[in-house]
């Protein structure tokens, strides 16, 4: 069983279950790299096994882009980095085997 249990960025803990986050960006962020984590426990798992996440986020002009990461269970963490250009949704999914166990949308807010 694997379980996202928080978020962190920039000093701010995120609560993935309340699915109420928010990150707030002043206007002097954009161009600026964003770097986060994603936290996850797992029981009864090989620790080698490997969870893949999926983070599509606004790019410039309306587009969308997108970054993917993968970590072994024993690590516990996933980390992302996008550049920061638009505010928007980000939409989070994170899968074990190739079934997506969590997804999340956090709203970037000026």
């Amino acid at each position: 069983m694997l379980e996202v249990t928080g978020i962190e960025a920039r000093g701010h803990v995120l609560d993935p279950r309340s699915q109420s986050a928010l990150w707030r960006f002043g206007r002097g962020m954009f161009g600026h790299t964003v770097d986060f984590a994603v936290v996850f426990t797992a029981q009864d798992e090989d620790p080698r096994s490997r969870v893949d996440a999926r983070l599509e986020y606004p790019g410039k002009d309306g587009a969308r882009d997108e970054v993917t990461s993968s970590a072994m269970i024993a690590v516990g963490r996933l980390n992302f980095s996008f550049v920061f250009e638009a505010y928007g949704d980000l939409k989070l999914s994170v899968a074990y085997r190739g079934e997506t166990f969590f997804e999340d949308t956090i709203p970037l807010q000026e």
